[in-house]
């Protein structure tokens, strides 16, 4: 049995790739990139042909079957040394040759994992902090080489872009797998992923199996998540966290195709008041100051603070802390203008009249912040 895995970087799909190893009757190994060698193969086949400008007849179909047999042939000592009949890919090329795979192996079934393009934009940022040049980036970094949130944004774009309209032509050998849904329930999802692939589930919850693979000495080679080695096991914790990127980046064009592959895939998709806590913000008059402790999305906690001009009713500006800062502000070791450039903390809600505005409402919050970090940060769970 043959099977895929599409998906863009920094979408877990290492994750899924051990989890899916830890199978009894399945080998999935680290990328091959084997979708490229079949690629080649079939063009390098039909080369001849194309120069003498004869009809293709039944050439391709028989380089298919020439292409199959030589990928097969190099996944075998792989197969017999894990002692296992089935084997699925997970190169993060597979995205570029669905049509070829699909057709060199019609009896496959692919697993199309998506992640929240915000989610992997910070991902793959925090996993590329010298520059884009893993994971696949450098292509499109230098399409955007002075804003890395336009390039990532991009790259996450037509890379679903792709499994989408794949999935819409071949629906009954596809099945879309969100990240978050994987993490979140691991004993639920994992099972119908294997159904997927004809395989019954193992006795063992997956995060049970993740954790004892993860504890064992690592084996193999291949590019991989270098975060998974370090991991405990299946979590959520980086759900989420894209809350942090700036909307505007994402604007015009790119956040309308962006947000259209949202809704298809059932995400929250991105606006202005991305990263409040909330779809819309209150922004409407002098007022108060609403403080929001988040993480993610998730509001933790809410204070109604007194801005420069107070006024009675919904607060006219929102200043959203992230849980994981209010040590660092609490103790001094964060600056409030770096935590405001990392958006660690957030502002929303009318224009600022320059610094000497942002100074004039942002000074009552950094003095609150300075008070009473503390008890926030014990209050939603983040003790400093």
């Amino acid at each position: 049995m043959a099977a895929f895995i599409a998906c863009c970087a920094r979408s877990g799909s290492t994750l899924l790739r051990l989890v899916l190893d830890a199978h009894p009757e399945l080998a999935c190994p680290a990328e091959t990139d084997l979708a490229v060698l079949v690629e080649q193969h079939v063009a390098i086949d039909t080369g001849p042909l194309a120069v003498r400008g004869g009809p293709p007849g039944e050439a391709v179909p028989a380089a298919h079957g020439r292409a199959r047999a030589v990928a097969e042939a190099l996944l075998a000592p792989y197969l017999e040394a894990a002692g296992k009949s089935a084997w699925c890919d997970k190169s993060l090329s597979n995205v570029f040759h669905l049509e070829r795979l699909a057709e060199v192996w019609p009896e496959a079934r692919f697993v199309l994992l998506h992640r929240h393009c915000m989610d992997m934009v910070l991902s793959g940022l925090e996993a590329s902090p010298w520059g884009l040049a893993e994971y696949g980036f450098g292509t499109v970094a230098q399409r955007s080489p002075t804003d890395t949130v336009v390039a990532l944004a991009a790259y996450w774009a037509d890379r679903t872009a792709r499994m989408v309209a794949f999935e819409r032509r071949l629906p009954e050998r596809c099945l879309r797998l969100r990240y978050e849904d994987l993490v979140a329930d691991p004993d639920g999802v994992v099972p119908a992923v294997l159904a997927h692939l004809g395989l019954a589930p193992p006795p063992g919850r997956p995060g049970e199996e993740l954790a004892a693979r993860l504890a064992r000495p690592r084996t193999g080679a291949g590019p991989a998540d270098h975060t998974i080695w370090y991991t405990p096991g299946i979590h959520g914790e980086a759900v989420g966290r894209g809350a942090r990127v700036p909307p505007d980046h994402v604007a015009g064009p790119l956040r309308e195709h962006v947000n259209a592959l949202l809704g298809e895939l059932g995400y929250p998709v991105v606006d202005d008041a991305w990263g409040s806590g909330t779809p819309g913000v209150a922004a409407t008059s002098a007022g108060g100051v609403e403080l929001r402790v988040v993480r993610g999305h998730a509001v933790l906690e809410r204070r109604l603070l007194p801005a420069v001009d107070t006024a009675a009713g919904e607060p006219a500006s929102v200043v959203v802390v992230e849980a994981e800062a209010l040590a660092g502000l609490s103790n001094g070791r964060r600056n409030l203008g770096a935590a405001l450039r990392a958006r660690e903390v957030r502002w929303y809600g009318p224009p600022l009249d320059g610094f000497d505005g942002e100074r004039r409402l942002l000074g009552p919050v950094a003095r609150y912040l300075a008070d009473h970090a503390g008890d926030l940060a014990e209050s939603v769970g983040s003790a400093p």
